[in-house]
């Protein structure tokens, strides 16, 4: 991305929070105004709900230094965040597998928007929207960096690729790789492929 492009995704990025922000708080005025305590629990419920989405969006956030970040660590913030904010609650296990791998956080992030969209592709189509497990596996051997995105669920048929396919397979090629998907024994496995630094 040029550096055009990477200030619009900051500013989008920057206003989401902002929107978070306002929303959690007039949720937690209506929640203290109200004298109901099964509105107030109510509303504070969802308040806490956005406070955990809001924290899955920043763990999404582009980061603002310029060095190399273990991807490992990258990921697993990410998958926590994303338990806590939408797959626990559906009952959806995430299982991390994933070794020691040093890149820029330039790439980190764009690998994290990656892994996002296809662990969303896998309670989608994976899991057909039920519980279940889906394992996250990277590994780094020989100056590349593998990233399984597998799930338990019964295999089913997808669709024609859509708007996150495509920005996935964009974010893959500005990471010098591909991503690959193919029908696990169950459900569907996403494999992203790419060189370690941008020059190989």
């Amino acid at each position: 991305m040029d550096a055009a492009t990477l200030i619009f995704v900051d500013e989008i990025s920057h206003r989401v929070v902002n929107e978070y922000a306002a929303a959690i708080s007039q949720l937690s005025v209506a929640a203290a105004g109200t004298g109901d305590a099964a509105s107030r629990d109510v509303l504070s419920l969802a308040a806490q709900q956005l406070r955990r989405c809001a924290t899955a969006h920043r763990a999404l956030q582009r980061p603002f230094i310029d060095e190399e970040i273990d991807l490992a660590d990258h990921l697993a913030c990410l998958c926590r965040a994303l338990c806590e904010a939408t797959l626990c609650e559906r009952g959806i296990h995430l299982e991390l597998s994933t070794q020691t791998c040093w890149l820029s956080a330039d790439r980190c992030w764009r690998v994290g928007l990656i892994c996002a969209e296809l662990i969303t592709n896998a309670v989608r189509h994976g899991l057909g929207g039920r519980p279940g497990v889906i394992s996250v596996l990277m590994s780094c051997a020989d100056g590349r960096v593998q990233c399984w995105i597998v799930s338990d669920g019964r295999s089913a048929r997808r669709g024609k690729p859509g708007r996150g396919s495509q920005v996935v397979r964009g974010l893959a090629q500005q990471l010098g790789g591909r991503i690959e998907w193919c029908d696990a024994p169950q459900g569907v496995a996403a494999m992203l492929s790419f060189p370690c630094t941008a020059d190989d």
